[in-house]
């Protein structure tokens, strides 16, 4: 019932945003929903409670989550368009304040301010100095964003993607004046330590490994050149610059393993879930970090509260309160799709693969990486020909040698940075070792990408063709998850063959002269007649 109504729910999200729901059909809806109870209560007061019942009640409350789904999303639709409306076009002075950390890229810096209750995206020069809670003066032309073509024939939704962000307008290098400094805050004083960070790792190591240690550690990908970015994209290994549960989890294990010494149980997965939170408000909660954090979180609580839940169950609550707070999530964050998706194959499609593919020996945490990567691939595989129609031939082999040296480098990454602190002489061993890793991605994920046929263009195809890939995928999971017919029946055969089944009395009758305590007591279970003994 908890997975039924969250993704009814979010079905209904998902279907809103698919096509247009009048209020009239949505309120159908709900009246056939309740109809449908008033069935199930009148079949229970008669003492007919059987599975045609218990159908009707599951169905009613699942019709009724997809209802509010579709209004939850329709709810959103309209503030979005009173947004836009509250804020013309055209050449204009704004005033506003940052509300998010700049993005700095190669040559550009997005800046997210804050206007008359909407947001702008404005595109300024690299080098504009602006920090978060600044009050700032922008003086252009604003527009409304608009889809375009990408290089492998798709047509990227723009506006849903900034929408997603709660961004309306944009503006192109419009001039910026800081009317009023940020005033002290929490989260401005994270975001000051983590760019105090980057510049000190900037100081230690060369480009780009110097921006790539940042991005996998942090999220921040300024001065990654493009050919890289590029590079990392035709070979598959792109997520590894894009922050996910695997960060997440990295800090977690951290905070817990360190507190080992100082804390007791209990207070260790306290901290543990405070240095989540403030990992997530100094990276700036992205959509995919803020699931990552959520689920995190919440199995952190279970284990504070002595109530282990399982990934899978807090990854549905993850995203069923982020879809919640932001229905636009669900379709048009990529980012957010990519993470939910990735770690929904680890959970699921993950543990079926190694009962077919785990074997035990020396070798089985390599077998355990390559299933988990084939798990994540799967999962993401239709995802990523949907949005980016790139197909890449060497994924797998990139991601079995480039994810293990991950961890290595974000540890040797935040050693250095950290005993910059302390002396540039000190931390110079880490960070050439922190480099020489880096490197290592980086040349090889060039020199694999400059290959002949490493990757395939796939033609653009639609949403449904989308849906029904994954409807193919989740036959294939519950068919595999099976076990395999004939050898199991076989193997059943064998065993209950061996079984001897005899009655109680009959058991214990040629031993009534000694003591039954003697007798091993076998396993039982209660029938219909008389319990019976399986020896």
């Amino acid at each position: 019932m908890f997975y039924i109504l969250i993704i009814g729910f979010l079905a209904g999200v998902l279907l809103a945003s698919l096509v247009s729901l009048s209020p009239a059909f949505l309120m159908l809806g709900l009246v056939v929903a309740c109809g449908w109870v008033i069935l199930w209560r009148r079949m229970v007061a008669r003492g007919s409670e059987t599975k045609v019942a218990e159908r009707l009640i599951i169905s009613a409350l699942c019709l009724t989550t997809i209802v509010l789904g579709a209004l939850r999303f329709g709810i959103a639709t309209d503030q979005m368009a009173a947004a836009t409306q509250s804020l013309a076009t055209g050449s204009q002075t704004l005033s506003g304040r940052v509300v998010l950390p700049p993005d700095v890229r190669d040559t550009t810096t997005l800046i997210t301010v804050s206007v008359e209750g909407t947001r702008v995206l404005a595109t300024v020069n690299r080098h504009t100095r602006v920090s978060y809670g600044d009050t700032i003066s922008l003086r252009g032309e604003v527009t409304l964003p608009e889809p375009f073509a990408t290089d492998f024939g798709r047509t990227f939704d723009y506006v849903g993607f900034l929408q997603a962000r709660g961004v309306t307008h944009v503006m192109r290098f419009p001039e910026v004046d800081v009317t009023t400094p940020a005033a002290p805050s929490l989260r401005g004083t994270l975001y000051t330590v983590r760019d105090s960070f980057i510049t000190k790792l900037q100081s230690l190591l060369a480009e780009p490994a110097a921006s790539l240690g940042a991005g996998i550690l942090l999220g921040a990908k300024s001065g990654l050149p493009d050919e890289v970015e590029e590079s990392f994209a035709t070979t598959g290994i792109i997520h590894i610059v894009v922050l996910s549960g695997y960060n997440i989890m990295l800090v977690v294990v951290f905070v817990l393993t360190i507190g080992s010494f100082v804390f007791p149980y209990r207070v260790r997965v306290l901290v543990a879930i405070g240095a989540v939170f403030l990992f997530g408000l100094m990276v700036g909660f992205a959509p995919s970090v803020a699931r990552a954090c959520l689920m995190a979180t919440l199995v952190l609580v279970s284990y504070l509260l002595a109530r282990p839940q399982g990934a899978l169950r807090a990854l549905a609550l993850a995203a069923l309160i982020i879809v919640c707070l932001n229905p636009y999530t669900l379709r048009y964050d990529i980012g957010f799709q990519f993470s939910f998706m990735a770690t929904l194959g680890l959970v699921m499609i993950a543990p079926v693969l190694e009962r077919y593919l785990l074997r035990d020996g020396w070798w089985s945490k390599v077998q355990a990486l390559l299933v988990a990567t084939i798990a994540t691939q799967i999962a993401v595989m239709p995802l990523l020909l949907y949005h980016i129609g790139l197909w890449s031939l060497v994924a797998l082999p990139m991601n079995l040698i480039v994810v293990p040296l991950v961890p290595l480098a974000m540890g040797l990454t935040f050693a250095g940075g950290v005993l910059g602190y302390i002396g540039t002489t000190i931390a110079l061993p880490t960070a050439f070792l922190a480099e020489m890793v880096l490197n290592f991605i980086i040349g090889l994920s060039q020199q694999v990408s400059s290959l002949p046929f490493v990757s395939q263009v796939v033609p653009a195809f639609s949403a449904w063709w989308l849906l029904l890939s994954y409807a193919l995928i989740a036959l294939g999971y519950f068919y595999l998850k099976q076990p395999r017919s004939k050898v199991a029946a076989k193997r059943i055969d064998d065993i209950v063959a061996g079984w001897t089944i005899v009655e109680e009395e009959e058991y214990f009758a040629p031993h009534e002269k000694s003591k039954k305590a003697e007798v091993d007591t076998p396993t039982h279970f209660a029938t219909d007649k008389t319990p019976i003994f399986f020896r």
